[in-house]
């Protein structure tokens, strides 16, 4: 897939993010259309307690947690065939994996828009500038942008 325009404002970006120690995965996400523009990790952690390791978006089936690598990824309505070159023009299939950062990435965005809403409705002038969500075993750090949402994920260290 081929990144915006910005592409090299987002891969200098998410280099900068998963280069941080503790990081399991990162993803751009197109802040207008929830798409996926890069992950790097896994979130076969985040989810394995759920039954059959799937992550589910409501409505939608849940897909099987696989772990990867750095990916590079599309929707599947623009590339009909499910082949991905990934960054070092290696031809791969859509995996779990990859349905995985769209399901997450559709909860995140949702998430987000949600919050922003939220935060508009308290002060029409003001805007969200960051989330940070921390459970028992993640954290999740978000970073809105204009055109993008940036997500980092964290496992906390168990006390």
């Amino acid at each position: 897939m081929t990144l915006p325009s910005s592409s090299t404002s987002v891969a200098e970006t998410m280099a900068r993010l998963s280069s941080k120690s503790g990081v399991t995965a990162t993803i751009a996400i197109e802040r207008t259309t929830s798409t996926v523009l890069q992950s790097t990790g896994t979130l076969g952690t985040m989810f394995a307690s759920r039954a059959g390791g799937s992550l589910a978006v409501p409505g939608q089936p849940g897909p099987a947690v696989t772990s990867t690598s750095t990916n590079t990824l599309a929707s599947s309505s623009s590339n009909p065939s499910n082949l991905e070159r990934d960054g070092s023009g290696i031809v791969t299939s859509d995996s779990g994996e990859e349905q995985a950062f769209n399901d997450f990435a559709k909860m995140v965005w949702n998430y987000i828009n949600v919050t922003g809403q939220l935060v508009h409705d308290m002060d029409s002038e003001d805007e969200l500038k960051l989330l940070r969500l921390r459970t028992r075993k993640h954290e999740l750090v978000i970073v809105p942008d204009a055109k993008f949402l940036f997500v980092v994920v964290h496992d906390v260290p168990s006390s």
